[in-house]
């Protein structure tokens, strides 16, 4: 259960940020990080708030999540990306940097869930499951939890 409102959280945040509302968003990402113990969800929540924290155009707490993300999964390829893309680049460039920037990189099944967060507009159900997310579009990298 604990890893289901951790979603429900993820799900949130992702909305809030979409949406501009950065310092909310990071809130919902950090609240589910304390509900999860599984070290690949800690990877992609920590993921998360480094994008959270790069669309708002704070360049050096995202690369401290993006970093946190790789403690959690060393082999964790999209955080890797970003750490280098970030590393490379000096401060004035730093901020121009967004996340479309890797637009072009092939995404990986790891968008796909474990728990999955559905929201049926209709009817207003949220349903969880594992399965792939529709709620999310595919436009960026954001790891759905």
């Amino acid at each position: 259960m604990p890893e289901t409102f951790a979603g429900i959280l993820n799900c949130i945040g992702v909305n809030m940020v979409r949406s501009g509302q950065f310092s909310d968003g990071i809130e919902h990402y950090n609240s589910a990080l304390v509900h999860v113990n599984d070290e690949g969800i800690k990877a992609k929540l920590s993921f998360n708030l480094g994008l959270g924290y790069l669309r708002w155009k704070k360049p050096q707490q995202a690369l401290d999540w993006f970093q946190r993300s790789k403690t959690y999964n060393p082999e964790f390829k999209k955080a890797e990306k970003y750490i280098e893309n970030l590393e490379q680049r000096d401060e004035h460039d730093k901020e121009s940097f967004m996340p479309n920037e890797l637009e072009n990189e092939e995404l990986s099944d790891e968008v796909m869930s474990d728990l999955a967060v559905n929201f049926d507009a209709d009817s207003g159900d949220i349903n969880v499951g594992t399965g792939p997310a529709p709620l999310f579009s595919r436009e960026d990298d954001i790891e759905v939890v």
